[in-house]
């Protein structure tokens, strides 16, 4: 009721729309596929997109650039921390670490959205949100986080006993590290008020 007030009806149906695809939608789906991850990053990545229609009232391509990049960000974090618990998840999840527990899966899917974190992560200097030197250091962070996700791969080299002990703590602390420290450049490089 309180973003219907306080924020617009745009924002409210989004916001319903989000906990009914999450609620709905992801959790029941993450017992029986692992297609549930990304449709669960959909109403994962939504905030930057709630906040941006509460405050303009209606969807605009700098508030889908937040949104995307969300998106793409949680994959390779995801697969960090899903890779790491995998074994405790078996019986409950269909993650792609527990269906597909030789690795392949999860490496690939990190790799990919890790190299797709790049080119969405210029998607605010496109539009004009932020300056060149946001640019260069959205590429060298992506450069930095698609490094640690080559490395990510090593996973697949080792044991099963070494993989739980090994697999999520480099990848996952660059992938908490990565996405505010995108947000503060680009909150600092911004070129205008929108």
């Amino acid at each position: 009721m309180d973003l219907h007030f306080f924020a617009n009806p745009l924002t409210t149906l989004l916001a319903l729309l989000t906990a009914f695809a999450y609620v709905a939608v992801y959790t029941p789906l993450k017992r029986v596929t692992p297609l549930a991850t990304f449709i669960g990053a959909f109403p994962g990545a939504m905030g930057p997109m709630l906040g941006w229609t509460a405050a303009r009232g209606r969807i605009e391509w700098p508030g889908v650039a937040l949104f995307a990049i969300l998106l793409v960000w949680q994959f390779p974090h995801f697969m960090s921390i899903a890779g790491s618990i995998a074994k405790t998840m078996r019986a409950r999840h269909s993650y792609a670490p527990v269906v597909h527990p030789d690795g392949w899966s999860t490496v690939v899917q990190a790799l990919v959205f890790a190299v797709l974190m790049i080119p969405v992560s210029l998607a605010p200097w496109r539009l004009g949100m932020a300056s060149g030197t946001y640019a260069v250091l959205a590429v060298l962070l992506g450069l930095i986080y698609l490094a640690y996700t080559l490395r990510f791969m090593r996973i697949l080299l080792l044991s099963p006993r070494q993989k739980a002990a090994w697999w999520p703590a480099i990848l996952l602390k660059v992938s908490v590290l990565y996405l505010p420290l995108l947000f503060t450049i680009l909150m600092l490089c911004a070129t205008r008020s929108l």
